[in-house]
């Protein structure tokens, strides 16, 4: 049975809707004061879905809604005003707290057991499609990270004990590129780990609406610097510094400088990853519509419609052919870092020809944090 904690400080309403609702298959708890709701859920003995009025003497709603917000344990707790305030303003600050649905009175019972239900429902379908993605993610994890952990660990190892048994007659050049292929595998292992790291972090601060709030507080003051410094290392990493074209305007924006970095250095890894030498990547940055908009574009393997419908954790397209490694987190990290901070990606290409990946950004013109 659903569990709905209903708070109305009248009590021969807060009893005839305690019954009702009962009566209608409702496990109903009811209480009579804000502070009274508090303490159950400090116990928590956490309801489905809460109930209440606004207009109390001791704790009114918005504060109980604060409050509901403000611990992890409750956050996603559906919350129904009842009242008889009936101004704009004063429905639309409960919505701004987080308020699920508002009821005025008088209302019908029909009324109220309808919007339990509607929010109970949708309730029920966002935990079946966070359970959905938590299952994804453990099966992808289960078959794609042991093997793309031990691809580059097979580097180390194999390397590491060739240079064991033939320590007294390898060469300097056999030591030489032995060294660079381990190197270069740790590398890959480092790189490997830290996205799944930023991966799994990210999946939780999806969820979690005042670290979200707090990160958009953050500013780079000049994007520009960041993408360059990125960029330039990310192109000297593969070699190809020649093949870099910057086209960059400086802005303001709302990320913090170590997500930018992050989201502007997967997008320029993919570009070169999947481009031959001597073709160019080109990155531009312009100021549009009150938005900072990136955009990264290559000359390499493009990608199918289908291929970027698909673009997600653990997918690596064409793997076979064009033997690249990695668990194809890149642009799934980019894009997940820009929605944190109300950014969008979108990804254009040609298969076979090009890609071209843009971000937009919000300007910032608040101070930051740090």
């Amino acid at each position: 049975m659903p569990r709905v904690l209903l708070i109305e400080d009248e009590i021969t309403l807060c009893e005839s809707l305690v019954a009702m609702l009962t009566a209608e298959g409702f496990d109903t708890i009811g209480v009579s004061d804000g502070l009274e709701a508090v303490r159950l859920l400090e116990q928590r003995d956490l309801p489905d879905i809460v109930v209440s009025d606004i207009s109390m003497p001791e704790l009114d709603g918005y504060a109980v809604l604060k409050i509901l917000r403000s611990d992890p344990a409750t956050i996603d707790i559906p919350l129904i005003f009842m009242t008889a305030k009936t101004q704009r303003r004063d429905i639309r600050y409960g919505m701004e707290l987080g308020a699920a649905d508002y009821l005025t009175k008088p209302f019908s019972p029909d009324e109220l057991v309808n919007a339990i239900r509607a929010q109970l429902a949708k309730r029920e379908q966002w935990i079946e499609k966070f359970e959905t993605q938590i299952n994804e993610l453990c099966h992808n994890i289960i078959y794609a990270l042991p093997h793309e952990l031990r691809t580059p660990l097979v580097g180390i190892d194999g390397f590491a004990n060739l240079l064991k048994m033939n320590h007294d007659s390898a060469t300097p050049e056999e030591i030489l590129h032995a060294a660079d292929t381990i190197l270069s595998s740790s590398s890959r292992l480092s790189h490997l780990i830290e996205n799944y790291l930023v991966y799994a972090q990210l999946e939780l601060i999806s969820h979690d609406p005042a670290k979200i709030a707090e990160l958009r507080q953050h500013k780079v003051e000049s994007a520009s610097q960041v993408i360059q410094e990125a960029a330039l290392a990310t192109a000297g990493g593969f070699q190809r510094r020649s093949d870099l074209q910057l086209d960059l305007q400086d802005a303001s924006v709302q990320i913090m400088r170590n997500d930018l970095e992050k989201t502007v250095t997967e997008i320029i890894n993919n570009a070169f990853k999947f481009s031959t030498s001597r073709t160019p990547v080109v990155v531009r940055s312009r100021v549009h519509d009150q938005r900072w908009r990136l955009t990264v574009q290559d000359y390499g393997h493009g990608m199918t419609a289908k291929q970027i419908n698909r673009v997600g954790a653990y997918m690596q397209f064409d793997r076979k052919l064009y033997e690249q490694q990695g668990l194809g987190l890149g642009l799934t990290l980019a894009r997940r870092l820009v929605e944190i901070y109300s950014g969008e990606l979108h990804i254009h290409s040609i298969h076979g020809q090009e890609t071209t990946v843009t971000l937009d950004i919000p300007l910032h013109s608040g101070r930051p944090i740090s």
